[in-house]
């Protein structure tokens, strides 16, 4: 066989091989993606699975700190009604006129105590006001409010007037409250309205009343 022939063989062979092995390994490359294509796709699933996980967690979390929230100024005001009891004074309550609530709440100081978030908040103004009109033989309403863009909560007061019904009092300034859900509570509903900044998450969800 002829020299330049056996060369010419040979190249094809070689060339042959190349294809080959080429070949071997795109298909292992191809078999490659498509095994991490499925991996992806089940890790994707699993952690949107995660996710759902996640924010059923998160909601139960809010519920659960609404509910401690809750219980905490049950039990406040379970514990001063026992103290009351306890101490053997009794007081006879009855629903003030629109006038005698306002002048209670004029030469009441609560108001006047400086606010802060952990040691005397909203809970505190409004149960310290209720104890004191209810001193004062003076029926009056401890309200919480929740908020639909806050895990906050907070709270006011109420007196069922007998010449003006139901009127609402914010404690900590002993202004006129007009609740309304739906409505941001510091810029829609503190009589008159617009008297303070509209800022995010106080837009009113729900309100319970205590008596």
């Amino acid at each position: 066989m002829r020299k330049d022939i056996r060369i010419a063989i040979t190249g094809v062979i070689v060339i042959i091989g190349l294809l080959i092995v080429t070949g071997y390994l795109l298909y292992t490359i191809s078999e490659s993606i498509s095994i991490l294509a499925e991996e992806t796709k089940s890790l994707q699933t699993e952690l949107k699975g995660n996710q759902q996980v996640l924010d059923n967690l998160t909601t139960q979390l809010t519920n659960t700190r609404k509910d401690i929230i809750q219980t905490s100024e049950n039990l406040n005001n379970t514990i001063d009604e026992l103290e009351l009891r306890q101490s053997g004074t009794r007081y006879t309550l009855h629903d003030p006129l629109y006038w005698e609530a306002r002048n209670f709440l004029y030469n009441d100081s609560t108001s006047k105590k400086p606010y802060n978030e952990t040691t005397f908040n909203s809970a505190n103004y409004a149960q310290e006001v209720n104890n004191n009109a209810e001193k004062m033989g003076i029926r009056c309403a401890y309200v919480r409010v929740n908020f639909s863009d806050s895990e906050q909560s907070h709270a006011l007061i109420a007196f069922n007037s007998t010449d003006q019904g139901l009127k609402f009092f914010e404690p900590q300034t002993d202004e006129r409250v007009n609740l309304q859900i739906g409505k941001n509570y510091w810029a829609d509903c503190i009589i008159p309205s617009g008297k303070y900044e509209r800022e995010p998450g106080f837009t009113i969800e729900s309100f319970t009343i205590y008596w």
